[in-house]
This record gives C-alpha cells, structure tokens and sequence, in this order.
C-alpha cells in the first residue's frame, strides 16, 4: 500500500471514436450476479444513470444505442476533469436518440463542463504530493454497461423496497429549471428527532432515492434519531457555466434550503437547527459551497467527489468536514486540492481517497461517511468528548493522539479523527 512517488496524473482517457461496445473492459457474469450488483446499487441510490437511460428507452432508442451511450458518457466524463458527465449525458438525451448526433454532443458537452469554476489552488497541487496508490488507474465501463442492462431488474427492485412515509416540503423560486423545489423528507421511526440530514444527490438527482433506502440511509436514521432531507433540484450546462444553477447556494438554492429546513424542522421537532450534509458528486458541489455559504446552519459535510471546487476559507474554522474520492476517479486531483488547501488553513477537515474505486457511491464510502455524521450528530457541540486519534493519509493507519506512533506522522499526512469508531471505519480499504 505504498504511495507510489511522482505520479503523473492519469492521461485523458476514452476519447472514443464510436460506440464500441467492446471496449467495456469485461463482461457481467450472468443473471444472478447482475441480479446482485442491481440490489447493491439500489440501496446505495446510485440511479441517476438508470433513470437517464430509461428515457432514451421511452424516446425510442434501441437498447443496443443506451448501452454504449452509458458507457460512452462515463469514459468522456473521465477523460475531461473537472467535467459533469451527468449534465453531458442529460444534455445528450434532451437533444434527441439518433445515435448520429451522440458522439458530437457528447464532446461539446465535456468541453462546455470543464470551463466550470475550479479551485485554481488545486491546479498548483504537484502529482507527487497526491496520496495516490499504486494500484489506482480507470476501470474502464463494465460497470456502465449494466446500468443499462439492468433497467427492466432495477424498476422491479425500487417497486418492492419497503420505505417509510415520505413527505415533502416545495418552495417557489423564480428560476425556470426551479419554479418549484421540492424537499422531501423522512422522519426517524420512533420520533426524538435529533437533527436533519440533508443528503444531496447527483446532477438532477430524485431526492427522494436515499431516502427509499431502507436498509442503508433508513436504518442509519433510524438508530441516530435524525429526519432524512432530499432535495430534488435541476440544472443544465448553461447555468453551470455561468455560476447560475442550483450548484451556487448564494443565488437562490441555499436561501431556497434553509426555508425548507426550517419548515421540516418546525413539523418534526429536530433538537438542533444546524444540518448535517451530505452531497455525492452534483451533491458535492452543492455541500461544499453550502458550508462555506452558511457555516452557522452546518453542524458537519461529507462531500464526495466533486469535478471543481471554491477555495476553502476560515468560513469553515468550526465547520467538521469529510472530504472524499476514489483515486481512479478524474475528480481526484481537485478533490485532494480542496482538502489540502484546507489543511493550510488549519481546518477541521478529514481526507479518505479509494485505490482502484472510480465516479461511484460505494459501500466503503458510506460506511466512513456515517460513521463521520453520526458522531458529529451524537456531540451535539461537545467535540472535545471522548478519546482522539491520528491518521496517516498514506498508509491509512491511525493512532491515539497522544501516542509516540502519532507523534511520527508527518504534518502534510496528518488528519485528525474525532472517535475510535471513526478512525476504525476511516483505516478500512473495503
């Protein structure tokens, strides 16, 4: 598990010149197996891709046409960082199903994506200073290809999944994508609810998916006492490019949340009137910015992989953040900027990269990232309570704070973790 020194970012990958299937770097093993990827996918709500490709379906594409469509919007959105290579895809799907027009629109898309406002600190960050393992280089698209071999697999799933009541909270705004947000929102079985958890999907995401998922985001509030909050938000390229859209709180959408959140917290009798914040991807970008927007209403952030990101400020000085990627994934580099710059900074900021793990939400990732909320959720202020540890971000092994080992750890790989149970799940790889 040795950093491997003087890494050279990955070169631009996936720069196709077609729709080859072939090139998806293996196949899927059979029903069962894809029946299993399916379900784990559900409970971790990554469906953005899905819904997308669904539509193409209703629009007439031929399923052949989806499936290297998917997979050929995932290999230009890793080929083209910072990009959205959500945004691409939807601008793609919204332009018609021909796959004539695809390839053309899907590279204007990328290119439109990447003049997005980034952290220009993260662009100084030297190759060799990235905790990048050895192991980390793109996986190819196997995986993209079953989003769309699995339609059909995942609208049985989310048909059957048990869920609590939702609810929902819409606030107007004047902005067409936006005339009417809607917050939906779940309650903690039992009552006491203790604070709201706002979780923020990716670009165009349903709010309510992380909300269905019983067994993962249900169950975990369910055991914290706190009231799961899923905004539904929509945005295009246009907006992203001129700082517009739902990305950039101190326009509309952070005033838009915050009256939201006080109404759910009026209905539900949340304890604390500061949230807990979780965005993925889309999501990243709204929570990050969030926090730096409204740091008095931010108890703590999780933040996953976002393609580019504002300068961390002293905004942030008593705001707990956990900032996240995989290390094949193209968002790395500015991801690990924003963390860095922070640390410079003397902020409360967590650093957590995934060898080998792509633009993806998985379990490993969800596990830290409640294990993090749940204690922030549980000190209710009182941070200095209980023992602390030290981590190291290139070996991933922590220590007690007060420990020789501790002591060691250099100050450029030093993060702090505020409980053993944190530290525990934070040194896992899998």
């Amino acid at each position: 598990m040795k950093r491997q020194e003087n890494v050279v970012f990955r070169e631009q990958k996936g720069r196709a010149a077609g729709f080859s299937g072939g090139q998806s770097g293996g196949a899927w093993g059979g029903e069962a197996q894809l029946r299993r990827w399916v379900r784990s996918q559900a409970q971790l709500g990554n469906e953005g891709k899905v819904g997308m490709a669904l539509r193409a379906v209703r629009e007439g594409a031929p399923l052949t046409f989806c499936i290297d469509l998917v997979e050929f919007a995932e290999r230009s959105a890793r080929s083209a960082a910072p990009t959205m290579g959500g945004c691409a895809l939807t601008t793609c799907l919204e332009l018609g199903n021909e796959g004539a027009w695809a390839l053309p629109t899907m590279q204007t898309g990328n290119r439109a994506c990447s003049h997005g406002k980034r952290l220009e600190a993260a662009s100084t960050v030297e190759a060799a200073s990235l905790p990048l393992r050895s192991g980390s280089r793109g996986r190819g698209g196997a995986w993209t290809r079953a989003w769309a071999l699995a339609l059909g697999l995942w609208a049985m799933w989310f048909s059957g999944a048990a869920a609590n009541e939702l609810k929902e909270v819409r606030v107007q705004t004047p902005f067409a994508l936006n005339r009417e947000a809607v917050f939906s929102y779940r309650e903690p079985t039992g009552g006491g609810a203790r604070a709201i958890l706002l979780l923020v999907p990716g670009c165009n995401g349903d709010g309510r998916a992380f909300l269905k998922n019983e067994a993962v985001w249900g169950r975990f509030a369910d055991q914290e006492h706190l009231v799961l909050v899923g905004p539904t938000f929509k945005t295009n390229l246009e907006e992203v490019h001129s700082r517009l859209g739902y990305y950039y709180p101190e326009l509309w959408s952070g005033a838009v949340t915050l009256k939201a959140l006080e109404q759910i917290r009026a209905r539900t009798g949340a304890e604390t009137g500061k949230a807990l914040v979780f965005g993925f991807s889309a999501g990243a970008h709204f929570a990050h910015r969030f926090a730096l927007w409204a740091p008095e209403r931010v108890g703590a952030f999780v933040a996953y992989s976002a393609g580019w990101w504002d300068a961390p400020t002293l905004a942030l000085r008593d705001v707990p953040g956990l900032i996240l990627c995989g290390e094949a994934d193209e968002r790395y580099r500015p991801t690990y900027g924003f963390f860095s710059q922070g640390r410079k900074l003397g902020l409360p900021l967590i650093w957590r990269g995934y060898e080998g793990v792509g633009h993806e939400l998985t379990p490993q990732v969800v596990n830290l990232a409640q294990a993090f909320l749940g204690f922030h959720a549980r000190a209710a202020g009182d941070r200095a309570a209980g023992e602390k540890y030290v981590g190291d971000i290139q070996t991933y092994r922590f220590y007690p704070a007060n420990a020789d080992a501790a002591q060691r750890v250099p100050d450029e790989l030093r993060v702090a973790l505020p409980s053993r149970e944190v530290a525990e799940v934070w040194s896992k790889e899998k």
